[in-house]
């Protein structure tokens, strides 16, 4: 088992903390992962799965965040043309 370990000794600073972070969210599924013939397997199909969760829910924020930012800019572009309207009327009775 301690031979095991010293794999993610050796992983890139810059990519260990998320290591360690997928094996603590995949443990939490142990009695899943536990029953199937291949536990390691099984424990990289749930890391999958974590993964894909995050990456959905992400996509979700950055979905409502576009769509945020085109309707301010939506906004933005009608108060700008109402503001050119404006103008070009009062530059009209001159």
């Amino acid at each position: 088992m301690k031979r095991d370990m010293d794999w993610r000794k050796r992983v890139d600073p810059l990519i260990k903390d998320h290591l360690e972070l997928q094996v603590k969210e995949s443990y939490r599924e142990k009695k899943a992962y536990s029953k199937a013939k291949s536990k390691g397997d099984g424990q990289l199909w749930i890391a999958v799965a974590n993964l894909s969760k995050q990456l959905f829910d992400l996509s979700l924020k950055v979905k409502f965040l576009e769509k945020a930012l085109r309707d301010v800019n939506a906004k933005d572009k009608k108060k700008i043309n109402d503001d050119v309207e404006k103008v070009l009327k009062d530059m009209q009775k001159f």
